[in-house]
């Protein structure tokens, strides 16, 4: 609808400016550039929002429940799958730094980074259909986890998500 439309523009828009101005660090000047603060490629708000958006499509074609606790996440282990996960549990850390430096760039790069390792490793990798039942699961627990810390991580910076875009 209309209304819908209207929403999520908003939502993409407002998260655009908010994370293009917070991606800089305090002592940076910013110069402002429309056009690219709303790409859907590259360092920027709604690049985030989507990737984001493209977990929760994939996860909106999951049958059963995920298992978060019962994962064999020792199916994990290539390339790219182990820089997602490094990347998720750095994200602790640079909320500390960035809280330390009064600096919100330290999240809105690290947001960015996860989005990036994100893509990466779907880029090369089945989730849904993977080899086994096993690595399924543990990928599909893999990618809700990325969605949690992209939601929380952007909300830090005060942007909302959307589950579709």
């Amino acid at each position: 609808s209309d209304a819908e439309i209207d929403r999520r523009s908003a939502i993409i828009g407002v998260g655009a400016i908010k994370f293009y101005l917070l991606r800089v660090r305090p002592s940076q000047d910013i110069h402002f550039d429309p056009n690219e603060s709303i790409s859907f490629d590259g360092f920027t708000g709604p690049y985030c929002q989507y990737v984001y958006a493209r977990i929760f499509g994939i996860l909106g074609n999951v049958k059963n429940e995920i298992n978060m606790k019962g994962c064999d996440f020792s199916t994990l282990g290539n390339e790219e799958e182990l820089l997602l996960i490094r990347k998720l549990i750095q994200f602790p850390e640079k909320i500390k730094i960035a809280i330390d430096e009064l600096n919100t760039s330290h999240i809105a790069i690290h947001v960015y980074d996860i989005a990036r390792a994100f893509n990466q490793f779907y880029s090369k990798h089945k989730v849904l259909h993977a080899e086994t039942q096993e690595l399924t699961n543990a990928r599909l627990v893999l990618i809700k986890s990325t969605a949690i810390v992209l939601k929380k991580g952007l909300n830090l910076l005060g942007i909302d998500v959307l589950e579709e875009m």
